[in-house]
């Protein structure tokens, strides 16, 4: 009868051996003698106790047990050759026979026990010992980072692809559509763009949300600390209220410290005092200031430490509206500031041509520049343009509003910056109707220029080379499926644009006529 063996059997049955009768004896002087074991029997023992738990799950048949044939519940020993004369030769291999009827369990096979005992590891709550990744800085960091990285928007003037019409007959003039030019006028808050098909799009400038970057302080003690580093490396207000608890706050424990910021700015602040600000930074180190913005920010000036601390890593300077910066602030920034790329200056009417000649002479990585104005237009002239343009071929964005250049810093554009992207002309009385049409007569000229702002030029009388020049624009737009060109001009400007347009498409469409008819009729 086959059976399957669930316990071990004692080990009085199995130590009987058939090759040698000295075994038997031995193993009667064991029962009769349990207390008196020698090592050799103890050890003896141990390895048949071992045999015995090596094939407790295996099948066999109850006769084999009785039978003189070696057992799998035999001791290790009888392993060894027969020592007795026999006819056949002694086998090369073990004696012991393998068994047949049996089951193979395999340890990779997962079990039941096997895949409960995992299930409740899984189960089990980390133990102490272990860390989570949570608790990892280097982790943390970067989780932080992320959500500092997609959440946090530094407070800017937002960039507008195309000014608000002044006027619904502006609108009109623009769009040609009743529609368009109504939504254009009602929605303060929409600027228009265009969409691939070329035709206007509105979208909404505002996003307002909460920062979640806040809610990492309040996890545990490692996101806390690490949060309050990341927060601290970007230094900017745009509510004055605020501003003025942070400065009277007398506790340090619950503001951050800002020890050396990556990002100082401060937007419109239109009350704030200079002795404020330089209270704000008295404490602050800025070896690793990038950029630097004061926007409508007139009453500040940056003092002469911040320039210097700064000097090595600072690319951004914005600083518009001010009535304190001068010619001697633009020497200091060109005494320490090297590596400039982007430099906004507008409307801060006490710079003249002195200080940006030492600004533009010393920096030759400007990409971004605007110096426009509403006042003083006569304190800029092409003579410190014209170093600016010289030196940095690579600018993509000049804005020259307000200012007194003429047909010569016109015409050193044209020539000098291939890569410009967009070019502010806005009221420069000093330009002539004569250099405009000349210089875009050529409309491969500037082949990278997108947007064209000429308000407020009342003189230019001649808009036709004008338009030559963005329909030559628009149409290899329209086939590179790039960007549309932009031209913004003013309501009176844009008046005449357009007669003269409707003007020049009756002259293509009688040329037309006059080529269809001398065709049929010859």
């Amino acid at each position: 009868m086959n059976f399957n063996s669930t316990k071990p059997l004692p080990f009085k049955s199995c130590s009987n051996y058939t090759y040698n009768p000295f075994n038997q004896n031995l193993n009667n002087q064991n029962d009769n003698n349990d207390d008196d074991e020698t090592p050799f029997r103890k050890a003896r023992r141990t390895n048949s106790l071992n045999s015995l738990s090596d094939f407790k799950k295996s099948k066999f048949n109850k006769n084999d047990l009785n039978s003189n044939k070696s057992s799998p519940y035999s001791s290790d020993l009888e392993s060894l050759p027969d020592l007795t004369d026999d006819e056949n030769p002694t086998p090369e291999s073990s004696p012991i026979k393998s068994i047949s009827n049996h089951n193979l369990i395999f340890l990779d096979n997962p079990t039941t026990t096997n895949v409960n005992l995992k299930l409740q590891q899984l189960t089990q709550p980390p133990s102490h010992n272990k860390l989570s990744i949570f608790d990892i800085p280097e982790i943390v960091h970067k989780i932080v980072s992320f959500v500092d990285i997609q959440n946090t928007q530094l407070p800017n003037e937002t960039s507008v692809i195309r000014r608000k019409p002044t006027s619904y007959k502006h609108a009109l003039l623009i769009y040609g559509d009743k529609a368009k030019a109504q939504a254009a006028i009602s929605d303060s808050n929409n600027f228009v763009a265009y969409n691939n098909d070329h035709q206007p799009t509105y979208q909404n400038i505002q996003t307002h949300f909460n920062n979640p970057l806040l809610n990492c302080l309040l996890i545990n003690k490692l996101f806390n600390r690490i949060t309050r580093d990341i927060i601290s490396s970007k230094l900017y207000f745009s509510d004055e209220i605020q501003l003025m608890k942070y400065l009277e706050s007398s506790t340090t424990t619950n503001k951050v410290k800002f020890q050396n910021p990556t990002y100082l700015n401060l937007h419109k602040l239109f009350h704030m005092k200079n002795a404020q600000f330089l209270k704000l930074i008295s404490n602050i180190r800025f070896n690793n200031l990038s950029s630097l913005e004061l926007f409508m920010c007139p009453k500040l000036q940056p003092p002469l430490s911040l320039l210097q601390q700064s000097s090595n890593l600072l690319k951004k300077i914005i600083i518009t509206g001010s009535k304190a910066i001068d010619d001697e602030f633009c020497y200091q920034i060109s005494l320490n500031c090297h590596d400039l790329n982007h430099l906004d200056f507008r409307g801060c009417e006490l710079i003249t041509d002195s200080g940006l000649y030492f600004i533009f002479k010393t920096n030759k990585n400007l990409v971004h520049v605007n110096v426009g104005r509403k006042n003083k237009n006569h304190l800029i002239t092409d003579q410190s343009i014209h170093y600016l343009i010289t030196n940095n071929p690579n600018l993509d964005t000049l804005g020259l509003a307000g200012t007194y250049i003429s047909d010569k810093s016109l015409w050193e554009i044209s020539q000098n910056l291939p890569n410009l992207k967009r070019l502010s002309l806005n009221n420069c009385l000093n330009l002539t109707n004569f250099g405009i049409s000349s210089i875009f007569a050529d409309v491969k000229i500037l082949p990278n220029l997108q947007v064209l702002e000429l308000c407020l030029n009342y003189q230019i009388l001649d808009l036709t080379q004008l338009i030559k020049f963005k329909n030559y624009k628009n149409f290899n737009n329209f086939n590179q499926s790039s960007e549309c060109f932009l031209m913004e001009l003013c309501e009176e400007l844009m008046v005449r644009y357009r007669d003269q347009e409707l003007q020049m498409d009756k002259v293509i469409s009688n040329n037309i006529l006059q080529d269809i008819s001398f065709f049929i009729n010859s």
